[in-house]
């Protein structure tokens, strides 16, 4: 009886403790702002989360239903890549990719995972995907690209754009100083279109500079 009790209490402990896990796991996986799913070999959902069910409904006002098969859900534009992926993930090896989907008009830049999913004795029974809202990133990584190009600009404006006028205004200045400052009416106009050159590439630079 004694024997028969200590197991009984080990099998409620393991029990509670993996309905403890189970209940965190599942959790994590509903509280999560990415979008999850797990797909059989068929390309039936087995289970998705919270976030993939209301972006659904939201975006293109379609419910998720778990042993759906899942094309009913992708997009023609996404056709392709998806099964690409998919099939590769079935084959036991992970993919991670990044591209921009339109929905409901917006354009949004995705990172998706295809995995391999394995059952406890190690065989894939399907594909576990995840799909995450990287616009945020991408646009900032857009910005940099833009500043380093306008840098890059205004770098190439100062060592060759910008030295023309200056060289010009610093010639005609040694020839003033030679010629005791005086000037002629030909001189100061060749002055005056050498300053307003130099004038101009300094509005180059300002604008290019504005967009740092």
């Amino acid at each position: 009886m004694l024997e028969s009790e200590y197991n009984k209490h080990i099998l409620t402990a393991q029990y509670l403790e993996s309905k403890n896990a189970a209940m965190k796991l599942r959790s994590f996986f509903e509280s999560s702002t990415s979008c999850h799913m797990l797909l059989d070999r068929d390309l039936k959902i087995i289970v998705f989360n919270r976030a993939l069910a209301e972006f659904m409904l939201d975006n293109h006002q379609m419910e998720m239903k778990v042993n759906e098969n899942v094309m009913h859900y992708v997009g023609e534009d996404f056709t392709v890549d998806f099964l690409q992926h998919y099939h590769t993930a079935l084959k036991g090896t992970a993919v991670k990719t990044e591209r921009s989907l339109v929905h409901a008009g917006k354009e949004i830049w995705w990172q998706f995972d295809y995995n391999p999913a394995f059952d406890p004795a190690g065989e894939i029974i399907g594909v576990s995907y995840h799909a995450s809202d990287i616009s945020e990133l991408k646009k900032a990584q857009q910005d940099t690209l833009d500043r380093d190009q306008s840098l890059k600009a205004i770098a190439y404006i100062q060592a060759h754009e910008v030295r023309r006028p200056v060289s010009s205004i610093l010639g005609l200045m040694n020839l003033f100083k030679f010629d005791g400052y005086q000037a002629s009416a030909d001189d100061l106009m060749m002055m005056e279109r050498a300053v307003k050159e130099l004038d101009e590439k300094i509005q180059h630079m300002v604008k290019h500079t504005s967009k740092t």
